[in-house]
């Protein structure tokens, strides 16, 4: 299957809604993504710099094409707050047809 006819999650955390709304305008603006869905009021518990730590965050599910992960991700590692952000894409072709025709004529084609 042609990559492009599948489509690409991505899940980011972010520390807040507002950080969260402020980078998914910004990716959506510039037609890097379709949609972005925020949730706010996830508890994330983790390990950072050798110790266990608990923090609420807001999670980002990010709507793309795969060949747009790239782009979507520099423009986060440059944007998000945290020095480490979670970028984790999620590739699948298994989609309704309806919702992959208007996500990849909401995004950026190939370049």
């Amino acid at each position: 299957m042609n990559p492009d006819h599948e489509i690409e999650l991505i899940l980011v955390s972010v520390p807040d809604a507002e950080t969260g709304k402020r980078l998914a305008r910004q990716l959506a603006e510039e037609r890097l993504i379709a949609c972005a869905n925020i949730l706010p009021g996830m508890t994330s518990i983790y390990t950072w710099q050798g110790s266990v730590e608990e923090a609420e965050e807001t999670l980002l599910i990010l709507k793309t094409r795969p060949s747009l992960f790239e782009r979507v991700e520099s423009f986060l590692k440059r944007e998000h707050p945290y020095d480490t952000p979670e970028i984790v894409g999620i590739r699948t072709a298994d989609v309704s047809g309806q919702y992959r025709e208007w996500l990849l004529d909401s995004t950026l084609g190939h370049f």
